[in-house]
């Protein structure tokens, strides 16, 4: 089936979500916007003219969209059909980016704190703390020594609290959507935290070391994953697959920092390149990276972010606008600081070895 047909697919079920049945759909017309496909949708309801909807962004030759179908069933006015379609595209984004907002803000205060906050997405409003208190003796050797009540746990590990609350029904602001959108190597995330009934929040208070808080974060969340009615993880500004979440977390075993269960690395393009940023560096105490308008490929460019990120947090090297860092093969990179125009604060700023 190629794009087009899944666009019309989709958007044929979209309107039965919304409890509308169609008796024609097809696509008119599609155009490109930030290097994703859009889809132009006329379709029509009994008994009415044609109406005009529109489905995307969908990668070259994907077949994941990325939650931009929308319709406020107006009539398609031929010959300007794009510019409506653009203008429902907008209506979607602007609506996401007023929740992601709000998401954002709690999550900086939370990292302003040094608490790390992550969720466990689950399918039913059902969980097994005594099954997680096990796992995480016999895999982490963390001994939980205080009585749960049916919905919460709570005790200390060393100098760290932690706060772990089963909660029903879904995620607030739709956080879930908003932090799947950022999984690309997931085809099928969008549709699954759509599904969850409950959440586990997993809470934990730094003490002296907000590494180590971080680690113990990573392994309440490593065994949480085990559990038989867990969806997704939803933290560190992504949602993870359970399994990658949990085999990630394996890195410790060796005395490695989990890189990839606190830090999420993302990446859009511009006219000027390819850009790159951190999300979890500030729980851990820095200030987000990012990398602008750089030449390489996406892949050239994770590969580079995550030796550095981890070379970083392992070496805990200090980044202060006018510092040189030292990268492999003897390159020293320039630090700044500045207002990200992304992530409305303060990032710094490395350059790519170009």
């Amino acid at each position: 089936m190629n794009q087009k047909e899944i666009a019309k697919g989709h958007f044929s079920a979209w309107l039965k979500q919304q409890g509308v049945t169609p008796v024609f759909v097809d696509v008119v017309n599609h155009f490109v916007r930030n290097d994703l496909n859009y889809y132009v949708i006329e379709y029509q309801l009994a008994g009415s003219e044609l109406l005009i909807g529109v489905a995307g962004g969908y990668e070259q030759g994907a077949a994941e969209h990325s939650g931009h179908i929308n319709s406020k069933m107006e009539l398609l006015m031929e010959g300007n059909e794009i510019e409506q379609a653009e203008a429902l595209v907008e209506e979607v984004e602007e609506y996401w980016n007023s929740y992601a907002s709000i998401i954002e803000k709690k999550f900086r205060e939370n990292a302003d704190d040094g608490i790390f906050v992550g969720n466990v997405l689950l399918a039913n409003y059902e969980w097994d703390f005594e099954s997680l208190r096990l796992e995480l003796a016999e895999r982490w050797n963390v001994q939980v020594e205080t009585e749960e009540d049916h919905h919460q746990l709570m005790f200390d590990v060393n100098d760290m609290h932690v706060v772990l609350t089963l909660c029903d029904g879904q995620l607030s602001n739709h956080e879930a959507e908003i932090n799947a959108a950022s999984n690309i190597d997931w085809p099928d995330v969008l549709e699954i935290v759509k599904y969850h009934q409950a959440y586990l929040e997993v809470c934990v208070h730094s003490g002296s070391s907000r590494i180590e808080a971080g680690k113990l974060h990573v392994k309440l969340l490593s065994c949480a994953s085990m559990q038989d009615n867990v969806l997704a993880i939803s933290t560190s500004g992504t949602v993870f697959e359970p399994g990658f979440y949990d085999e990630c977390s394996d890195l410790m075993k060796d005395g490695q920092i989990p890189m990839y269960n606190l830090i999420h690395f993302g990446f859009y393009r511009t006219s000027k390149g390819l850009s790159g940023y951190t999300y979890g560096m500030k729980c851990l105490g820095y200030h987000e990276i990012e990398l602008l308008d750089t030449f390489a490929e996406p892949e050239e460019l994770h590969e580079f972010m995550s030796a550095m990120v981890y070379s970083v947090l392992e070496r805990q090297i200090e980044l202060k606008d006018g510092n040189k860092i030292s990268v492999a093969e003897g390159h020293e990179l320039m630090v700044s600081e500045s207002m990200s125009e992304t992530l409305n604060e303060i990032t710094v700023k490395i350059e790519y070895p170009n």
